[in-house]
């Protein structure tokens, strides 16, 4: 059941992200070479302390402690110029004031630092929200998923029984990580004419599907809660040799399955692959953002 709906800030409930971005590419110029539009498509929906890492590299500057307080300063005091030229994204107070009325509660989740992030908030209306976890309040910032599992925590809720807006691939990272189901807003033509009914359709479709992240946040839930009767459980009690059998059976079956099989009895043979891989990730503590960047 839909519980709460977590909001990102830049890109999501306000278009700050062209404004974000004019601040970034001026300070790669700053610090001696303008990004590249690729390079800057990776500083996205991440930190500051990354964006400033990729500009620096980029120009090959030295790393130190007092070039990230003075750009971090720099950054925020030009943002806090540019913050409230933001659009309000179309839609979006409407369909607020529509979960408030049906006692949906709604948070904003954002790597923003918070004397940045309440002035963007307070410009799409504090009162809509029931709080908000920033960049200053998590000792690590999407794509980790510590922002969202707090939110959740805060509100009274779990993790799945939220459903997120998100624009970015690192926020969307973060919020499946937590165990949220997840609304790529670069997808949805707009916020106008959406309603509270919308939302509960999608949420209730989107959560009776697994994804990788998901899946993963499952089984660690599992293993350290080990209910009875758990499959995971007597798997991961095991060890790994068997775990690491089991996973070689299972590719053995997609390759055959690939060979003679239908292609639901394929993709049937490939869910059963994932989920032992998966067993093996948790029983050797790998995590998901361990094996992405790899990708």
């Amino acid at each position: 059941m839909l519980k709460a709906v977590l909001w990102d800030m830049d890109g999501t409930l306000i278009q700050s992200e062209p404004l974000w971005a004019q601040a970034t590419f001026e300070m790669s110029e700053i610090i001696g070479r303008r990004l590249t539009p690729e390079l800057h498509l990776t500083t996205i929906g991440g930190t500051f302390t990354h964006a400033l890492k990729v500009c620096l590299d980029h120009a090959g500057a030295e790393w130190s402690a007092e070039t990230h307080e003075h750009y971090f300063e720099w950054m925020h005091t030009r943002m806090a110029q540019l913050i409230p030229h933001a659009e309000i994204t179309p839609g979006v107070p409407a369909l607020l004031d529509a979960l408030a009325s049906e006692q949906v509660p709604c948070f904003v989740v954002t790597n923003t630092a918070r004397r940045l992030a309440d002035g963007a908030i307070a410009r799409v209306g504090a009162h809509r929200f029931a709080g908000s976890i920033t960049g200053d309040d998590v000792a690590r910032g999407k794509p980790d998923p510590e922002g969202y599992t707090a939110a959740a925590l805060q509100l009274g809720v779990r993790s799945d029984e939220c459903l997120v807006f998100e624009d970015s691939a690192a926020g969307m990272r973060a919020a499946r990580a937590a165990g949220c189901c997840v609304i790529d807003v670069t997808k949805l033509p707009t916020f106008e004419g959406v309603g509270v009914s919308d939302l509960r359709q999608w949420y209730e479709t989107m959560s009776t599907v697994k994804n990788f992240d998901s899946l993963y946040s499952e089984l660690v839930d599992r293993a350290a809660s080990r209910p009875e009767g758990s499959g995971t459980v007597a798997a991961l009690d095991k060890g790994v040799h068997a775990l690491g059998k089991k996973v070689i059976e299972e590719a053995g079956e997609v390759w055959l399955a690939a060979e003679y099989q239908s292609k639901e009895e394929l993709a049937e043979e490939i869910s059963q692959l994932l989920y032992w891989t998966q067993v093996m990730m948790v029983a050797r503590g790998v995590t998901p953002d361990d094996v992405y960047k790899y990708l």
